[in-house]
């Protein structure tokens, strides 16, 4: 879980000014898009083929182009997305206050408030709002920040309830391109589908 959490911490370091078939709202055709699994967490996306994808143990990333993903710091345009998760019951481990783990809302404001403690560089442009992503109940905000180069980075913070484990999707971008990433993130979301998460690794 610690892992977890310390993962969305150096997110908030490093994505600094970093962003086919099938239609959706933003007028993505996600009919060509390429397909990561992580089967720990019951989770598949689609994204753009032009995309790269690592990790599907736990994490998946996902990002515009390799570099960001060697070194985010350099790289002045793009997107990365990161998705990681853990058990419900980790939930009230990380809080004084009894939350409900079914809420959704709930679930993305316990963990935003965690994430996003003491980081004077980053507010909270839109409070979580429940929502729906292909039919599954879920919760998002957005979050604007300043990066260590002064750069306005737009994100997108996502909680998707999964049976007993919670899914958390991180979405950012430069805020300069927020109207072209914001139609590709809902695109991708589009896609998403659940299965049976594989509890005794999630959280670890």
């Amino acid at each position: 879980m610690k892992k977890r959490v310390l993962l969305f911490l150096l997110l908030g370091l490093l994505v600094l000014a970093a962003c086919g078939g099938d239609s959706n709202d933003g007028g993505i055709d996600t009919g060509s898009f390429k397909t990561v699994t992580d089967e720990e967490l019951g989770f598949t996306m689609g994204y753009p083929e032009e995309w790269v994808s690592r990790g599907g143990e736990g994490d998946i990333q996902l990002a515009t182009s390799q570099e960001l993903f060697d070194s985010p710091d350099k790289v002045e345009e793009g997107a990365l997305i990161i998705v990681t998760g853990f058990e419900k019951v980790m939930v009230n481990m990380l809080t004084l206050e009894e939350v409900d783990v079914e809420d959704p809302v709930a679930l993305l404001n316990v963990f935003s408030q965690i994430v996003l403690e003491g980081d004077d560089a980053t507010t909270i442009r839109e409070d979580a709002k429940a929502i729906t992503l292909n039919n599954y109940p879920a919760a998002q905000m957005t979050i604007d920040a300043i990066s260590d180069t002064g750069e306005g980075v737009y994100g997108q913070l996502t909680a998707v309830p999964n049976a007993e484990a919670v899914i958390y999707i991180f979405a950012a971008t430069p805020q300069a391109q927020e109207e072209e990433m914001r139609p590709i993130f809902e695109a991708m979301y589009s896609t998403i589908q659940l299965s049976a998460p594989h509890l005794a690794a999630v959280g670890k």
